[in-house]
């Protein structure tokens, strides 16, 4: 019994088993299971036909899509991207078999396929297969194709009969170049001047120093070829960004021929961009006579037989590259390298500045710029004009003027930090600057007016343009340690009066010229007064002003504007000028500050006289002295000595409403007092001046503050 029922239900295992089998080899409308057409690896496209505006065919080559007839040239991805698509997911299943029509008497021809408007030859990972395209569908939804067996019709996408029926430029990208900006490693240029006579000019970017703060490479381009030199980095990087976004204007039917009236056989300019792995080389030559306005040149790429046409004006830069693509800051260096500068004029005058304290705040500097005798400089994209991260406060704060040989110093003097500041910074920012040339000036002289005059400068060139008795030369020394036997290196920047009139100064750095701006030379002076200290006095710790007095000395008879002293050197000034009003007690504490921390605003080349006159402004009235300032200070208990000290000072009326002078014996000096000492004078002198010439200039806000804290800023401390 059991046994019977074993091979029963093994028959019924059989008999399920082969219904499942059949049923899955069938839909219920009687169609095969989904197959693709091609399959995704598909490297080849060709396309004819009567239905099609031109043949094309499409070709993957080194993962990048190219059109290969009518032309060869980069294909567009996206309208690429969308035949493939369209091909990809064309589906072997639905529509109905060759036989089927044939048997209820239609032929291929019912269906546009005995002769098909539109041929497409696809070449996948298992071979070439040509599909056929036919009429719409009744709906007009779809297209007939014929499979590439020939044996089923099957229903494709309208939009495939689209894409298929296009013209090949719509499937050429605008772009002449395939290179990214960013793959660039180098660019070349042949500039053809006539036959047998072409100028190569190389540029390449390098790695320069990497960013300070952000701690990542900074790239720079710099000339190789015919001379060594800086490039202006953002304008190379700007223009080659423009060049390879480049568009054709427009296409020229291929022909031998036309190769010898585009100039290309002999092209003006053979442009080079490089990488990595690959370059390309752009070809341009004669203007395109179909262009009446003359703004577009023929062009090819070297290894590509298409001709085209381009915007002459994305040339225009590319043409003098030595002039229009070279990093106008010729004077570039590194501050924290500085150790000593010496500054000369055409009167033998010689000014040596010192750094007395040489520090190195980073590591910048390259390891072996000693074993090879050079120093790296700033050279970052933006570079001179950021400085490669926070400097200390040593290196400029350090900086003495001793006594040299043809130097005005009689007695070592501090450098005042924020001059000599201004003063590297102005060096490190020079420019080289264009000056107009009118076309009637012959060319030797509109040569002295370029940016860049030559950078092969011979002797007969240092004496013509008068480089031997220079307005200005600058020596700056260098080194690459604090150590006192490190070798030091020197950097030389020499200014000439203009050759011609109406023309530029001239800069000579190493055997390079260049046309500046004349303004560098109020930087720079071998008056030591020029780079001084602007500090008059500063109150020393602990040390206390005792008495202040203001004198009218305009008349024979002197007379007192007014006088205060404490009346011991402990006691509050607070207490000491109770009685006075707020106006005069808020004068006088801006008055006590300022002379507690006096700051020269500038120096006149003046000495100090008693006699001393200025004429300002140039009105035929010289002014001279109107007062005579007393100051009273007790050194700190602690000082050796403990002598009180007096200091004197003598004023002019205010001149201005930013400019009264002061001098001093003590420093034999005459110079503009700052704005803080002359609000402070105006309040205390204004009112009781009878002179009708001071200008009635109102309370400045610095000095009218409410309740006045008395006690000199020093003093606090």
């Amino acid at each position: 019994m059991r046994f019977k029922l074993t091979i029963f239900l093994l028959i019924a295992n059989v008999i399920t088993f082969g219904l499942i089998i059949f049923e899955s080899g069938r839909s219920p409308s009687g169609v095969r299971a989904e197959q693709s057409v091609f399959s995704a690896g598909i490297t080849k496209i060709a396309v004819s036909g009567a239905g099609t505006a031109d043949a094309f065919a499409l070709e993957l080559r080194n993962k990048e899509w190219l059109i290969t007839a009518p032309f060869l040239w980069t294909a567009n991805p996206f309208e690429v991207n969308r035949i493939l698509n369209e091909l990809r997911f064309l589906s072997a299943d639905g529509g109905f078999s060759v036989a089927e029509v044939l048997s209820v008497g239609n032929t291929l021809a019912n269906y546009g396929l005995e002769a098909p408007k539109n041929i497409v030859s696809v070449t996948d990972d298992s071979g070439t297969h040509t599909l056929k395209i036919g009429n719409l569908t009744p709906d007009g939804r779809s297209v007939y194709v014929l499979t590439p067996d020939s044996k089923r019709i099957i229903p494709a996408p309208r939009t495939l009969l689209e894409g298929l029926s296009k013209n090949p430029e719509s499937y050429r990208v605008k772009e002449i170049f395939s290179m990214r900006p960013y793959e660039v490693q180098s660019i070349t240029e042949r500039i053809a001047f006539r036959v047998g006579d072409e100028q190569r000019i190389g540029l390449v970017r390098q790695k320069g120093e990497p960013d300070p703060v952000k701690k990542t490479a900074i790239y720079v381009w710099k000339f190789e070829t015919p001379i060594l030199a800086d490039a202006d980095t953002q304008k190379v990087e700007r223009l080659l960004s423009e060049l390879t976004m480049m568009n054709y204007v427009r296409f020229i039917p291929n022909d031998i021929a036309l190769l010898e009236q585009a100039g290309l056989k002999s092209p003006w300019l053979r442009f080079v961009i490089e990488g990595a792995r690959r370059s390309q080389t752009l070809l341009v030559g004669n203007p395109d006579p179909a262009d009446k306005t003359g703004k577009t040149l023929f062009a090819k790429l070297e290894d590509n037989d298409a001709i085209f046409t381009v915007p002459a004006d994305s040339f225009n830069e590319w043409r003098n590259p030595l002039e229009n693509l070279r990093d106008p800051y010729f004077f570039k260096f590194d501050p924290e390298l500085l150790s000593a500068i010496t500054i000369s004029d055409n009167n033998n005058d010689v000014l040596l500045l010192h750094r007395s304290n040489f520090v190195r705040s980073g590591n910048n500097a390259s390891a072996n710029s000693a074993a090879t005798g050079t120093l790296p400089l700033v050279g970052a994209t933006d570079a001179p004009l950021a400085l490669p991260g926070e400097r200390p406060a040593e290196l400029y704060n350090a900086w003495q003027m001793p006594v040299a040989p043809s130097s005005r110093v009689t007695k070592t003097t501090d450098v005042d930090p924020e001059k000599l500041r201004d003063f590297i910074e102005r060096l490190r920012t020079l420019k080289a600057v264009n000056y107009p040339a009118a076309e009637t000036l012959p060319q030797a002289k509109k040569n002295l007016r370029k940016a860049f005059v030559t950078d092969m400068a011979t002797d007969e060139d240092v004496v013509a343009m008068n480089f031997k008795n220079p307005v200005r030369k600058i020596e700056l020394q260098f080194r690459d340690s604090k150590e006192p036997q490190e070798k030091t290196f020197t950097k030389t920047l020499t200014i000439a009066v203009p050759v011609e009139p109406d023309s530029p100064y001239h800069a000579k750095s190493d055997n390079a010229v260049f046309s500046i701006e004349p303004s560098i030379l109020d930087a720079i002076s071998t008056d030591p007064k020029f780079f001084c200290t602007r500090v008059i006095y500063s109150l020393p710790a602990g040390a206390k002003i005792t008495a202040l007095k203001l004198t009218d000395i305009s008349e024979p008879q002197e007379k007192t504007v007014f006088a205060e002293s404490k009346k011991t050197a402990d006691a509050d000034w607070r207490t000491t000028l109770a009685a006075a009003t707020d106006e005069r007690s808020r004068a006088i504490a801006a008055l006590l500050d300022a002379v507690a921390n006096l700051s020269a605003d500038s120096f006149l080349p003046d000495r100090f006289s008693r006699d001393f006159s200025f004429d300002y402004q140039n009105s035929g009235a010289p002014e001279r002295w109107r007062y005579r300032m007393e100051v009273d200070v007790q050194p700190a208990a602690e000082t050796a000595g403990g002598v009180p000290e007096k200091h004197v000072y003598y004023l002019t009326k205010r001149l201005g409403g930013t400019f009264q002078l002061a001098g001093t014996p003590a420093t034999d000096s005459v110079f503009k007092i700052r704005q803080n000492l002359i609000d402070a004078l105006h309040e205390l002198t204004f009112a009781i001046d009878a002179s009708k010439d001071v200008p009635a200039i109102p309370l400045p806000a610095s000095v009218d503050n409410p309740a006045p804290d008395l006690t000199p800023e020093t003093e606090k401390k």
